[in-house]
């Protein structure tokens, strides 16, 4: 859904408004910023400059309230009911409308929740739908001979907009199951905002024999995929991204001197010795503030932006670094946080669970062959050691620790070669050679990458399973599957980076698709057959009569089924019918009518055991055991 500046903005007062409903009376703009969603990221500056010219909203020594307050006490209940519902603009959640009323009249929600339910009883200008309080308004009226009627008794009949979508709705059917879900449907297909009674006439459309209008309010709002906006208007959760993302980029334009964030050494102002007698106290409003914002956050949050968003303090401030350390002190000792580097912190509910498991597509295929050996390193000697050791295609989960030379190091910028398993499960690994780059004193991260002028992405890092997680989207919109490379820098805030692609591949590793739909299809079908290592290796370098580099069978055997450097170094290296033909372009070629020698047999004491070995003698011991106790 294309958002504009306008709608963003409405969505942000709607929201400021429902959030003073809420408060027992006028805020400063720094207590709105924890009623908002972390995601839009929506600075002081923003929310000031915005209250400050909506009409609703009034100030009282730089704090603000709702312009009505007063007016709302003095009403009787029925019209604070309508007022409220008015102010909300959307169907409202019982609880949420009871506590707004207890904080207009001052007595005790379950009083208000009661008196609500009494009221109600027998009215006809608001209903209980589900959880929900609903304007009778907001309902279709049901009334007339046909649809012409129909639209005239909702005061629809002037709504040219409608009108174009229902001639939209004719030349396609959006019904779905449901009304529900063809709500759901026909927003999706407009891709913009609908209002309650315009949404309910184009489901009526679609399901005319079976529409009701509780039915149908009831079954929007049970949807996780649904959201309520004011109007009401009805958008998806997946529009509120685009609303979010608006947001933030108003915030940026709305900054002023005095609202950007200073730049500040947070390592300098937690390690200054202060002065015994230089305490700093928090109040238990910000207190509050503090614990709900950064609890709520879905990024990495600096004890530098607390300070300045939610407190006004900023570097120079007599109390800055008391306020800082102290700040520190209650976060450090926060189990429910995790400390990214000194004074940066990402709530541990925010990291999804599948950042803490290792993606299937990584985990390398069992060896259930016994011709699948494995030659220790010492035993590989000269190019193919280097191979496996080489710091640049550092192997997950391979068992083998890679320690780069001083000068492989990446301080600032690094470059990757995406592979194919990493393409599936939207990875890159954690290389040896990167861990300088990528820092953090937590075991799981968060890093937002940006990609051109506007993308940006959140990636995850996972040190104790050595990987980067979170690159999927990007991957399938930009990347070729196998072989792409690109550039991570280290960007200007902390835990930022910025990425570079324009269609580089991978000289070693990079695979054509004609070639890489072959070994998909080899892939499908080594999937429902079992097949060895040794004989995927001998069919692969087959179709390379004049051999193939080490990286790029890696590069092709991973595609056909997840298998390691050092696994097919060992079949290289041990196996007769595998020769380097070309030691100085590093090309290897098969001899298929040597597979049945064997191999080397200078190789042999190196040779570990395969696990199929390991299996097949497990299983005889565990068969000999069983028959022993049946002999007893």
């Amino acid at each position: 859904m294309a958002v504009d500046s306008e709608l963003a903005l409405e969505y942000l007062g709607n929201r400021l408004y429902e959030a003073l409903l809420l408060q027992r009376g006028a805020v400063r703009p720094a207590d709105l910023v924890r009623s908002l969603p972390v995601e839009a990221r929506v600075s002081v500056g923003l929310i000031r400059a915005y209250i400050t010219e909506d009409e609703r909203f009034v100030e009282t020594d730089r704090r603000f309230d709702i312009a009505d307050r007063y007016e709302l006490r003095r009403r009787p209940f029925g019209g604070v009911v309508t007022a409220l519902l008015e102010g909300f603009g959307r169907p409202v959640p019982e609880p949420e409308l009871v506590s707004a009323m207890a904080r207009i009249g001052g007595a005790t929600p379950s009083y208000y929740r009661d008196l609500l339910r009494r009221y109600l009883e027998g009215r006809d200008e608001a209903v209980f739908i589900d959880d929900f309080v609903v304007a009778a308004s907001w309902l279709l009226r049901m009334e007339g001979d046909n649809e012409q009627e129909l639209l005239f008794y909702n005061g629809l009949e002037s709504n040219e907009h409608l009108q174009e979508m229902l001639r939209a709705c004719e030349r396609r059917d959006l019904r779905k199951h449901d009304l529900g879900a063809t709500a759901a449907n026909i927003i999706d297909s407009f891709g913009e905002p609908i209002g309650a009674l315009e949404l309910a006439l184009l489901v009526y459309r679609h399901h005319p024999q079976i529409f009701d209008s509780v039915e149908f309010m009831a079954q929007v709002l049970s949807r996780d995929d649904i959201v309520p906006i004011s109007g009401p208007r009805f958008i998806l959760e997946k529009h509120l991204s685009s609303i979010h993302r608006e947001l933030r980029k108003l915030s940026e334009e709305a900054a002023t001197e005095e609202d950007e964030l200073p730049k500040v050494d947070l390592v300098e102002v937690l390690t200054t010795e202060l002065p015994p007698d230089s305490r700093y106290y928090l109040e238990e409003n910000d207190l509050q503030n503090i614990l709900a914002t950064i609890g709520a956050a879905r990024m990495p949050i600096g004890i530098d932006e607390l300070l300045a968003q939610l407190l006004e303090l900023k570097p120079g401030s007599k109390n800055y670094a008391a306020a800082a350390q102290s700040l520190q002190g209650l976060l450090d000792d926060d189990t429910s946080l995790l400390t990214l580097s000194p004074g940066r912190y990402l709530p541990k509910a925010a990291v999804p669970k599948w950042v803490e498991h290792l993606p299937p597509e990584l985990q390398p295929a069992e060896a259930k062959h016994t011709e699948d050996i494995m030659v220790a390193l010492e035993g590989l000697g000269g190019e193919l050691l280097e191979r496996v050791l080489d710091a640049r295609y550092e192997d997950v989960l391979c068992g083998i620790e890679i320690e780069p030379d001083e000068g492989e190091m990446a301080e600032e910028e690094t470059t990757y070669a995406v592979q194919y398993h990493h393409y599936l499960a939207g990875t890159m690994p954690l290389r040896a050679m990167d861990r300088r780059l990528f820092v953090s004193e937590s075991p799981i991260a968060l890093f937002i990458l940006s990609y051109g002028d506007a993308e940006m992405f959140p990636v995850w890092l996972n040190r104790d399973l050595g990987l980067l997680l979170g690159f999927t989207t990007w991957y399938q919109k930009y990347l070729p599957p196998a072989g792409a490379s690109f550039s991570i820098a280290r960007g200007a805030e902390p835990e930022t980076y910025l990425v570079k692609y324009e269609g580089e591949k991978d000289k070693e590793t990079y695979i054509e698709p004609e070639r890489l739909a072959e070994l998909e299809r080899k892939r499908e079908r080594v999937a429902r057959r079992p097949t060895s290592s040794l004989e995927l290796l001998v069919e692969l370098m087959g179709d390379h009569a004049s051999g193939i580099g080490f990286d790029a069978l890696w590069a092709e055997a991973n595609v056909v089924r997840r298998t390691t450097r050092h696994q097919i170094a060992s079949l290289l290296a041990y196996y007769k019918c595998f020769e380097c033909a070309d030691e100085e372009a590093g090309l290897w070629v098969c001899s298929p009518e040597l597979v049945r020698e064997g191999g080397r047999e200078e190789l042999k004491e190196y040779v570990t055991r395969a696990v199929g070995q390991e299996e097949a003698q497990t299983g005889e011991e565990e068969r000999d055991a069983e028959a022993s106790r049946k002999d007893e």
